[in-house]
């Protein structure tokens, strides 16, 4: 399972180019072996964790920011804790399928 440091900016880094709105190609597109298959889909298995991740952690902090509200007082917010830990639960076990698994390098 991969930690909150393995979904930090710094480690997530599909590309190297900075231009916005382009696709830089890592691979030969010619290459359809299931070793590429695989290899690709590793990639996007932890690009999907990290997106899951950072979703939760925005969730949290809204549910967070409403349940110190004045607003939020007797809010019972058992769904959503339940659905957040759901969320790093299942994100977590992305890399457990095997395979392809997950790659967190983006080189």
């Amino acid at each position: 399972m991969y930690t909150s440091a393995d979904h930090s900016s710094e480690n997530y880094k599909p590309t190297g180019h900075t231009q916005t709105a382009t696709t830089q190609v890592e691979y030969a597109p010619e290459d359809f072996s299931q070793l590429a298959i695989n290899r690709g889909q590793r990639k996007i298995n932890y690009a999907h964790t990290v997106v899951e991740e950072k979703i939760a952690k925005a969730i949290q902090a809204l549910r967070n920011a409403i349940a110190s509200s004045p607003a939020g007082q007797g809010i019972d917010f058992d769904a959503v804790d339940e659905a957040i830990n759901e969320v790093h639960e299942v994100s977590g076990r992305v890399a457990d399928i095997k395979p392809p698994g997950c790659d967190t390098t983006w080189n």
